[in-house]
């Protein structure tokens, strides 16, 4: 099963996410993040896995929210997420509007011409289908969309 290990907010462009242990979401979004009211990006989700072999490629210590992901989780394998897919997240439903475009073989650069950027590499953008609270150690699972 798939878990919440870290929830992130920012609420200024450019600065570092804080983990405040419990963020609320609504229909637009996180409450208090700079990304608010983006449609199709209103929560980013990023596995730990993705940041952990970032920081051993970079070799640089990185944690939850170094990639203003929202929601860091462990053990959600976003590979197998589509658009549409939907996620339960604590008390929040989640539906994927941007899937993770991971290529095999690539390297994580944080700085220089060759950087990339993990979230779109690892991670997965949702919506808010329905809002809540979200905190660590919350299952992270896949549920079906209603026909």
């Amino acid at each position: 099963m798939a878990l919440v290990v870290a929830v992130s907010v920012t609420p200024e462009k450019g600065r570092v996410e804080k983990n405040p242990g419990l963020i609320t979401l609504d229909e637009r979004g996180v409450v208090g993040d700079f990304h608010v009211g983006r449609s199709d990006r209103q929560v980013s989700i990023l596995p730990i896995e993705a940041i952990e072999r970032c920081a051993a490629e970079a070799g640089q210590d990185l944690g939850s929210g170094s990639f203003a992901e929202n929601i860091t989780s462990r053990g959600l394998d976003v590979t197998a997420l589509g658009l549409g897919d939907r996620l339960v997240a604590g008390e929040v439903l989640l539906e994927v509007t941007k899937p993770c475009r991971r290529a095999e073989g690539e390297i994580c650069s944080l700085h220089g011409p060759v950087e990339r950027f993990i979230m779109r590499q690892d991670g997965i953008f949702c919506r808010v289908v329905s809002g809540g609270r979200v905190r660590p150690g919350d299952a992270l699972e896949r549920v079906l969309a209603p026909e």
